[in-house]
């Protein structure tokens, strides 16, 4: 529905369906992608462009986050590897959307913010302007959502409907992701 009502050619939307995509499919929170400002941003607890990697696993290319900083990781005493499978020719590719909107917003230094409220500025974009737009293309329904939204009732529910064990689910939430080899993007 969200992406239905972007338009994909342009920039920011790119970047914004590209966070909605992450948080939907790595289940994070949005405390590890939006900070509160310029001066919050902060790699080791943000994701930076850096810590998104490719990497070939087996007959399937995949796509790796590094994260530094959870709730449950306060001491930086450990990196998880959020892995997240190449879809081929599948419209939702996990791969392929942060991709794209990386692409558009081509100025940023590789430790600066995943994603980008200007393509042509290194401003990250807030959580706050992210779930304004969204509520506002959702219409009536949007007040009903939040960043939550992508981690419970989206993504989780979601892997629970595609056949991943609610065990499964429970320890990829609470950040016990297999280590993974890896190339950088």
């Amino acid at each position: 529905m969200i992406k239905g009502q972007l338009n994909i050619d342009a920039a920011y939307h790119k970047v914004i369906w590209a966070a909605c995509h992450t948080l939907f499919f790595s289940m994070l929170r949005k405390s590890n992608v939006f900070p509160q400002s310029l001066r919050s941003f902060d790699p080791t607890k943000h994701l930076p462009r850096c810590d998104f990697l490719i990497h070939p696993d087996g007959l399937v290319m995949g796509l790796v986050m590094k994260i530094r900083w959870t709730k449950t990781i306060q001491y930086k005493d450990r990196i998880l590897e959020c892995s997240l499978p190449r879809l081929k020719d599948h419209p939702l590719c996990p791969v392929q959307v942060p991709i794209k909107s990386f692409q558009c917003t081509t100025k940023v230094k590789p430790e600066g913010p995943a994603f980008m409220d200007k393509p042509s500025k290194p401003v990250p974009l807030y959580y706050k302007d992210c779930i304004v737009h969204i509520r506002s293309i959702l219409g009536p329904d949007g007040n009903n959502y939040t960043g939550n939204s992508f981690r419970r009732r989206g993504g989780a529910s979601w892997a629970l409907v595609q056949g991943l064990p609610g065990e499964s689910i429970k320890s990829w939430k609470n950040g016990k992701r297999l280590p993974t080899s890896h190339i950088s993007v």
